[in-house]
């Protein structure tokens, strides 16, 4: 029994136990929350280590489990605080630092995506979204590079001009080399046309004239 007449509660080490039968911590995490139930530090040292030994408690261990749990929602500068914050060791940190970084850029665009519907249209859309993916702990030069990215993919692009019944653009027409108020051959200018065709019915020596007035008719519309 305890002074106060109570049971006993479990030892430091079957709390600590239970507690990473839950999930993963890190030493500091289970020294502050083994705290609460003891005011001996010594004691707690020891069953820490003993943890340690047996690889019930591992920081590396908790570090990885902890990056693959908020990775997909976070960015790395906001992971790598909470680890330092748990106590994790600068060489475990740096080491998750680079592959955090190298997967950073795919990460933001995934969080991105999940929010919003478009790219900014606007500057106060566009400040919104970057306090966002900020909020999250992506670095400025990823999330710049997401809104542009995302911005570019979906601007409409130009339009192309509308097509005249030849199949080219209706402007081409002006200047197309078959136009046909440039084109050498156009009815009005050619050399044989109706009325100054050497072969004319007016002026042909041979020609019936009521016979070909209606070729020569046919000749100014005909081109």
């Amino acid at each position: 029994m305890g002074n106060d007449g109570r049971p006993p509660g479990p030892s430091l080490k079957a709390r600590a136990v239970a507690l990473l039968s839950r999930r993963e911590h890190s030493r500091q995490e289970l020294q502050r929350k083994l705290a609460v139930h003891c005011d001996d530090p010594a004691a707690i040292d020891a069953v820490l280590d003993e943890l340690q030994r047996d690889h019930w408690q591992s920081d590396q261990r908790y570090a990885r489990t902890y990056v693959n749990r908020v990775a997909p929602r976070q960015g790395t500068q906001r992971i790598l605080h909470a680890l330092r914050q748990q106590g994790v060791d600068a060489e475990q940190v740096a080491e998750l630092q680079q592959e955090l970084q190298a997967s950073e850029r795919t990460r933001a665009r995934a969080v991105w995506q999940r929010k919003f519907p478009r790219a900014p249209a606007d500057a106060r859309e566009y400040a919104r979204q970057y306090r966002f993916l900020a909020g999250r702990g992506f670095s400025a030069d990823i999330i710049r590079r997401v809104l542009g990215e995302r911005a570019d993919s979906q601007a409409d692009p130009d339009p192309d001009p509308p097509e005249g019944l030849d199949g080219h653009p209706a402007d081409a027409d002006r200047h197309h080399p078959d136009a046909g108020d440039n084109h050498p051959d156009p009815g009005r200018n050619h050399p044989d046309p109706g009325r100054n065709h050497p072969d004319s019915g007016r002026n042909h020596p041979d020609a019936d004239s009521s016979d070909h007035a209606g070729d020569a008719d046919a000749g100014d519309g005909g081109f």
